[in-house]
């Protein structure tokens, strides 16, 4: 059986750790079994890995100092290197790639560099960081997968590997997402909504980056044109303070559900009427497939790649045309909008978790 280590900062709930639960669920675990290495011991998926054959690894974040990170290192894979067939490093820039310099030391043959994003919010030491490691990719990688083609760019461009880097979809389990008439009304009763509430909903990491607040300036545009409106956010994170205040400096609190972390969102996306992502940047977010999956009139920012659009009337929008802008959008596009299940044009555009777990099977057992 092969043994293969995702490396990544935590197994929270977020987009990366989505796509890798997705891929678990659905790879031939009779063939490979998962193992994590982490450097937060917060883990809303442990039960879950555990009972799929999985095993969780944690040591300190390099933050803390990184002389006993490369320590820590060194150590786990002078232990484990014999047991692991496969690394496979998760990163949304290049800042920290001395996981895989320490597989390569300890003899693991292939040894996967994945990009999850086109940029990153962070220090100048990470930008840095992030532009010095380019010219280590090649000797310590020996694949190189990305979610999209602007991720490609942002991570490989410069490092001698572009023309080797393969475009990973992140896949989702679609019979999850596709849109249930039944469960929408079930949903809609359960969180108290009217039949005539219009619901625009968000699933993200509550930070700068997912740019929430702009969300809210969109609401207030939107009640402004009928009362009818909700907003359903779903996430947690840094940014839960201010957006909470934001929304009571503008008297929203009532057209606001903030329903916090969940485990349902493939059924609470059944319950929206609209998805709307206003990011400043992403990779191709597991969130807008899944919402386009569950036939939802999505709504999205520019900066995001063009591969996320897999429907006709999933629409890009630049923000500087500001909120006023959408808002109006939002409830033109909404008055004409027919709801249909999607499910084979999301699996036509490869975007299958069954087929992808196949592809990144065959991957893992390469022998050279």
């Amino acid at each position: 059986m092969l043994t293969v280590l995702h490396i990544l900062d935590s197994m929270n709930r977020g987009g990366i750790e989505s796509f890798i639960m997705n891929l678990y669920r659905s790879i031939d675990r009779t063939k490979v079994r998962f193992v994590f290495l982490l450097q937060n011991k917060s883990n809303s998926h442990r039960q879950e890995i555990e009972e799929l054959g999985g095993q969780i690894y944690t040591i300190p974040a390099r933050r803390n100092s990184i002389i006993e990170y490369h320590r820590n290192l060194n150590d786990f894979f002078k232990k484990n290197a014999k047991d692991i067939s496969v690394v496979h490093q998760h990163a949304s820039s290049l800042s920290c790639i001395d996981p895989l310099f320490y597989a390569k030391k300890y003899g693991i043959k292939i040894r996967i560099l994945h990009s999850h994003n086109t940029s990153i919010s962070a220090s100048k030491l990470h930008y840095l960081l992030h532009w010095f490691n380019k010219f280590r990719v090649k000797p310590l990688a020996t694949h190189y997968f990305a979610c999209s083609e602007l991720a490609k760019e942002w991570m490989f461009n410069y490092t001698g590997v572009e023309g080797k880097v393969i475009v990973v979809n992140n896949g989702i389990i679609l019979e999850n997402f596709a849109f249930d008439e039944n469960v929408r009304n079930a949903k809609r009763n359960e969180l108290g909504l009217e039949k005539d509430n219009l619901v625009v909903g968000h699933i993200g990491n509550i930070s700068k980056v997912k740019n929430q607040i702009f969300l809210v300036d969109i609401l207030k545009a939107l009640v402004n044109k009928s009362d009818r409106y909700r907003l359903m956010l779903i996430g947690d994170g840094v940014g839960r303070k201010a957006l909470l205040d934001k929304i009571n400096d503008l008297n929203l609190n009532q057209y606001v559900l903030f329903l916090g972390l969940r485990d349902d969102t493939n059924e609470l996306l059944q319950a929206m009427d609209c998805f709307v992502f206003p990011s400043l940047f992403e990779g191709l977010p597991v969130a807008l497939v899944e919402a386009q999956t569950a036939g939802l009139l999505v709504v999205e920012s520019d900066s995001i790649s063009i591969m996320s659009k897999l429907l006709e009337t999933t629409i890009l929008l630049p923000l500087d045309k500001g909120d006023f802008y959408w808002a109006n959008i939002i409830n033109e596009k909404l008055r004409s909008f027919i709801r249909v299940n999607v499910r084979n044009i999301i699996q036509s555009k490869g975007f299958d978790m069954t087929n992808i777990a196949e592809k990144l099977l065959s991957i893992y057992g390469q022998r050279d």
